[in-house]
């Protein structure tokens, strides 16, 4: 059985996925309208290449490829000889509802939708 290949492909081009590390993430650390790849991401920390521009002490959103992953208080701890070391403090889930001091009903409405 004949398949239909789009052009430019040939076996070796099948292969490139495979020669990426496998389980990387692509985690990067967003301050203000500036992207910053992770390097290497812990608990309460993560650390960034040096040698480039790195992020200021404030606060950061950390996404995991697309999702956002924590907003947090990112302050640099250290250096060693090839990546810069952050530290985190008030870190929160972006998908973390706000506390409500009254009880929501079930039925409530989401908007409220006026008519003109």
């Amino acid at each position: 059985m004949d398949s239909i290949l789009p052009p430019g492909f040939s076996p070796e081009t099948a292969g490139a996925k495979s020669s990426r590390k496998p389980g990387r993430r692509r985690m990067t650390v967003v301050a203000g309208t500036r992207r910053y790849d992770i390097m290497e991401f812990w608990g309460d920390g993560f650390s960034v290449a040096r040698g480039g521009p790195e992020p200021d002490r404030g606060f950061v959103d950390v996404f995991d490829g697309a999702r956002h992953v924590l907003h947090c208080l990112a302050y640099k701890t250290g250096e060693s000889d090839d990546a810069s070391i952050y530290a985190f403090k008030i870190g929160q889930d972006p998908t973390m509802r706000q506390p409500q001091d009254f009880a929501r009903s079930a039925d409530a409405p989401v908007a409220l939708i006026e008519e003109h």
